[in-house]
């Protein structure tokens, strides 16, 4: 229960919205322990191949980023640990001609909750929910 160990788990909340947002489902998935899951507004995706599937069917025309909140991280034991950060989520469809598009109201307003397993030396994510307070309509 290092600050390192606090930072690495930062880390992982962080590169995962950024590996989502650029389509890198590569490096999405290697965040996760091996029984980890993803709950996406209430559907659960469970272990690499689950993961795999739920990134693969997200539209490669569908841009998005998310804006987070510094990431707070508690530990309940030396090899593991919870961490919460508030988010904001832009996304928009990208026409074939669209370098920049133009700004909307955010889609969704929320909290992304996760928790956190050290083993080998190695923080990998266990689980990860995301947690809407406000939506567009």
């Amino acid at each position: 229960m290092t600050p390192e160990d606090e930072l690495a788990c930062a880390r992982l909340m962080l590169r995962a919205s950024h590996h989502a947002d650029l389509h890198q489902i590569d490096a999405f998935v290697a965040l996760f322990a091996k029984d980890g899951w993803v709950d996406r507004m209430g559907d659960r995706f469970t272990g690499p191949a689950e993961i795999r599937r739920f990134m693969e069917n997200r539209k490669r025309e569908r841009v998005t980023r998310h804006v987070i909140a510094p990431p707070i991280i508690e530990f309940a034991g030396p090899d593991e640990a919870q961490g919460g950060a508030l988010f904001t989520l832009y996304d928009a469809i990208a026409g074939d001609d669209q370098a920049v598009m133009p700004v909307a109201l955010p889609a969704t307003v929320g909290e992304f909750r996760q928790t956190y397993r050290k083993r080998d030396g190695d923080w990998k994510i266990t689980s990860h929910a995301s947690i809407a307070t406000f939506r567009r309509a």
